[in-house]
């Protein structure tokens, strides 16, 4: 990889690529994915929001893929209504079982009659070399949100294999990258490795010389923190009020 990639471990940016776990940033194969689940880390895919009258943009709607449920997973816009052919096979997406696919591969677990990210790894499952082969990459979550590009190409292929055909016989196919991609493409815009949103509750308390409580204030504030790629940017206040 370019030494720019490297450098963003260091950066003092929002964390693009957001490693979890301790991964060394003079790796040579550092992040250890395939470099082109890393292209959504350096090029922004949806518009940056334009209502704001400062300088700082933010993105609506990232879902943080290393902490969603599985009922989170599913609400993504899934091409489940959509039929695919390929090498005259129909194909059907199913958003609970995406997410089956998301879930195991994040937290390298097995699926019955898929791959077994727990028991042959992550590489092997996927048939990709050396997939997030260094000891302290390979841990639970994703590198970079591009990353679920991988079980959901793998959830395509187990969809072509139950179809009766061959990885090798489909690849043939004019439709085999629109097929595999599919999922990915409709999600794309929509994941992150992070969370820039939070909710803060706050209680303010009065109390007297004796330390007796005399009255609490709760408060709610919703912050958006998207648009911070540098250290002097300020976290947008979305929402501030008084809760009774």
């Amino acid at each position: 990889f370019p030494q720019g990639l490297k450098d963003f471990k260091d950066s003092v940016s929002r964390g693009r690529p957001d490693i979890r776990g301790e991964v060394s940033a003079s790796a040579s194969d550092y992040p250890d994915v395939p470099w082109a689940t890393l292209l959504s880390e350096l090029f922004e895919v949806v518009p940056p929001d334009t209502t704001r009258t400062d300088e700082p943009t933010r993105i609506y709607g990232r879902i943080n893929i290393n902490t969603a449920t599985k009922e989170v997973l599913e609400k993504l816009p899934f091409p489940t209504e959509d039929t695919f052919t390929v090498k005259g096979s129909d194909i059907t997406f199913d958003a609970a079982v995406a997410a089956d696919y998301i879930l195991a591969y994040r937290d390298k677990k097995n699926i019955s009659g898929g791959p077994q990210y727990e028991t042959d790894n992550r590489s092997t499952a996927s048939g990709i070399a050396n997939l997030r082969a260094v000891s302290d990459s390979d841990i639970k979550g994703f590198l970079a949100a591009g990353e679920v590009a991988i079980p959901l190409a793998d959830y395509a292929h187990k969809l072509m294999e139950d179809a009766g055909l061959t990885l090798a016989n489909a690849q043939k196919d004019q439709n085999y990258l629109e097929v595999r991609d599919a999922t990915y493409r409709s999600i794309s815009n929509l994941i992150a490795v992070n969370s820039d949103i939070f909710a803060a509750n706050i209680a303010i308390q009065l109390r007297d010389e004796d330390n007796t409580i005399k009255q609490t204030w709760y408060y709610l504030a919703v912050i958006d923190r998207s648009n911070c790629g540098n250290a002097d940017n300020t976290p947008a206040v979305l929402l501030f009020c008084e809760v009774k």
